[in-house]
């Protein structure tokens, strides 16, 4: 047989050999939809209501909501400073109820409020099951019966980077979060928070590690900034004191 017979006689097994290759591979991910606060959307729970919103991005201003998240989504603010959640007083911010992957950055959530119910943890943010990622944001006064201004439960994974937890309080434990699941913490403070029993920074009942994080507590009746209750805590190069 010539070379060009040769060669022309391992075409069909190279488009077969394509074939296979192309069904095999995933198929191309679709571009992520950016939707804009206000613009697109009046709200941000409106954004939310809108599965096709992939990435919310919320301009700079007070936005009075109660939000709950059962989805994937981003929501990006224009800096803590100038893109504010306030809860009003009237519940608590943010309540994570699914396995969802949430990203928040550049926010501030405040003035959430739950002391009674079922479960009346975490006045900023409830994080249920999902997998959370905080950044380069301020939790801020908000209050509840447990864990003022974050809770993550038992199956929540949440990592916080460069977040300020602020004079929240709680009338139980952990004045400025309480972590029942894993989290992982980076930079960023928690400071001037009050519990009426421990914690009154951090009350750590799950796995944790804190990294360069400034802890310090305005009142607490036992366990100062930290108080770890049956979990596994490390904690590597943060300042810990009372404010």
């Amino acid at each position: 047989m010539s070379y060009k017979r040769f060669y022309w006689a391992l075409f069909p097994l190279l488009f077969v050999a394509i074939g296979v290759l192309l069904s095999a591979s995933p198929a191309l991910a679709s571009p992520l939809v950016d939707c804009n606060v206000p613009g697109d959307y009046a709200t941000i729970g409106d954004a939310l209501a809108d599965p096709a919103c992939d990435v919310i991005n919320v301009a700079s201003d007070i936005y009075p909501e109660n939000l709950e998240i059962d989805r994937d989504v981003t929501i990006a603010g224009a800096g803590a400073a100038a893109t504010i959640i306030d809860g009003g007083g009237l519940g608590r911010v943010i309540l994570i109820t699914d396995t969802a992957t949430v990203t928040i950055t550049d926010v501030t959530i405040t003035n959430g409020l739950i002391v009674t119910g079922a479960k009346p943890w975490g006045g900023g943010i409830y994080n249920y099951d999902g997998d959370l990622v905080v950044m380069d944001s301020i939790i801020f006064s908000n209050t509840a019966y447990s864990s003022g201004g974050m809770f993550n439960e038992e199956m929540g994974d949440a990592t916080l980077i460069n977040v300020d937890v602020l004079s929240n309080t709680s009338a139980y434990v952990g004045g400025g979060l309480v972590n029942g699941g894993t989290m992982y913490m980076q930079g960023g403070s928690v400071l001037g928070n009050v519990a009426e029993r421990n914690g009154g920074g951090i009350q750590n009942e799950g796995d944790m590690d804190i990294v360069g994080v400034t802890v310090g507590m305005k009142r607490a009746r036992g366990s100062a900034g930290i108080a770890n209750v049956d979990g596994t805590l490390r904690i590597m190069a943060a300042t810990i004191g009372q404010n």
